[in-house]
């Protein structure tokens, strides 16, 4: 049987060999291997499978507008392989949330290839999975904590009432096992996401610094500044 797909004839011993591909991809997500997640995932792009399936094209003379659609849907995928796979499900939520306004605000289908990377990458990170209590260290747990709430205005108060200890033991604990302070973890981790934001979203400053849990976009700016050694605006002009 021969199926007419996009501008190709493909039978369906093709289709099949893709989709069979397709869901290799979402076990390696699963199963935290993003090499084998990416090396099937170039594999796919060098065949041109997205054109060859007629996905490009699936609305007529807005190709960015198919290709976006397209990774919305693996959003969607990815983030039920991860969960299948232990991902913590506020991380997948908000996972999932971060990437569709990327894909959303992008303008160009090379910044949509970067951002499928980005998923493959951010999705299989084994860091981000549920793991036994008894295995876990305490400053794991705070990691894992801020990487839940980093978006939110915490405090190291709050953080030492979630597991119930005190606030200066907490804090050198917690020191000792990471190397840095709870408030660096923390204001690490916002800047990390504000630079996905000013890169691949049109999110103005006020915006991307209450999104990440900033008071005001003046302390926004002044904390990018500090660690960068430029400004968000700056930054975002040389991405």
């Amino acid at each position: 049987m021969i199926d007419c797909i996009g501008d190709e004839y493909m039978n369906r011993t093709e289709l099949q060999l893709i989709y069979k591909e397709r869901d290799k991809m979402l076990v390696a997500v699963q199963e935290c291997n993003a090499e084998l997640a990416k090396k099937i995932f170039f594999q796919l792009e060098k065949d041109e499978t997205i054109k060859r399936l007629g996905i490009i094209n699936r609305i007529e003379s807005n190709q960015l507008r198919s290709v976006k659609n397209f990774m919305l849907s693996y959003n969607t995928q990815y983030f039920m392989a991860g969960l299948r796979g232990n991902l913590d499900i506020m991380v997948a939520h908000r996972l999932a949330e971060s990437f569709a306004v990327m894909i959303e605000d992008s303008q160009s289908v090379i910044d949509l290839q970067e951002i499928m990377i980005m998923m493959l990458e951010t999705y299989s990170d084994s860091k981000y999975r549920v793991i036994e209590e008894n295995d876990v260290q305490i400053s794991d747990k705070v990691d894992n904590f801020i990487e839940q709430e980093f978006m939110n205005q915490i405090t190291i108060s709050q953080i030492a009432q979630q597991f119930n200890m005190n606030k200066e033991y907490l804090m050198r604990v917690y020191k000792k096992e990471k190397s840095m302070t709870i408030h660096d973890k923390i204001t690490i981790r916002r800047i990390q996401e504000a630079k996905k934001l000013l890169q691949y979203t049109h999110l103005s400053i006020l915006e991307i610094a209450m999104s990440i849990g900033f008071s005001t976009s003046q302390y926004f700016s002044t904390t990018f500044k500090k660690m960068c050694g430029f400004s968000p605006t700056e930054y975002r002009k040389n991405c």
